[in-house]
């Protein structure tokens, strides 16, 4: 992986929204993703699920994993505390449907270090939150037939028309980027 990363400018990497690198080593199975907060985009939604679930190796860093499941409200006060917005997103990145209320209980939060790893099961709740320049290595497992996502967003009473933002196609990283957030990586875990 090391030697992928110092020469990094040779590969095409995506940006997608949630401040991150991504490098596609075998297509819809295998990637590399490098983090860094700063390119995180404003607005995005980082409660989330997937049409697919994953193992994801960390090589290099910290990965917090945060685990949600939904919850029957108990009271008007479980309510407000744990509300959340719920909207599914197709997989061509378009808003389906209107937003729902939901409530999600929040579970352990589980730390992972260099060597480590976990998975994620399909449609499975969560928000991966990476110490920056974290290098993971995902293996992807196409046990269903992915149709859409759901992305949440805490509650708040929503305004007329209001939705979250939709889904952020990614774009192939500028050379600047690249450099930057690999050289993030291999001065902090390489």
């Amino acid at each position: 992986m090391e030697a992928i990363l110092q020469r990094a400018e040779n590969y095409t990497w995506e940006v997608p929204a949630n401040g991150r690198l991504t490098l596609v080593l075998e297509p819809n199975v295998t990637v590399v993703n490098v983090f860094e907060s700063k390119y995180r985009q404003l607005g995005t939604t980082a409660i989330h699920s997937h049409t697919v679930g994953f193992r994801s190796e960390i090589v290099g860093g910290v990965m917090r994993q945060h685990r949600y499941r939904r919850r029957i409200v108990a009271s008007k006060e479980d309510l407000v505390a744990r509300s959340y917005w719920e909207q599914e997103l197709t997989l061509d990145g378009k808003l389906s449907g209107e937003p729902s209320e939901c409530c999600l209980a929040e579970q352990p939060i589980e730390v992972y270090a260099a060597g480590e790893y976990y998975e994620i099961a399909a449609n499975e709740i969560h928000q991966s939150v990476p110490e920056d320049g974290t290098v993971t290595l995902v293996t992807r497992q196409y046990l269903t037939n992915p149709r859409c996502v759901s992305m949440f967003w805490p509650y708040t009473p929503l305004a007329p028309g209001a939705k979250p933002s939709g889904k952020i196609i990614p774009q192939p990283a500028a050379s600047e980027v690249i450099a930057d957030v690999i050289s993030c990586a291999l001065s902090t875990w390489f």
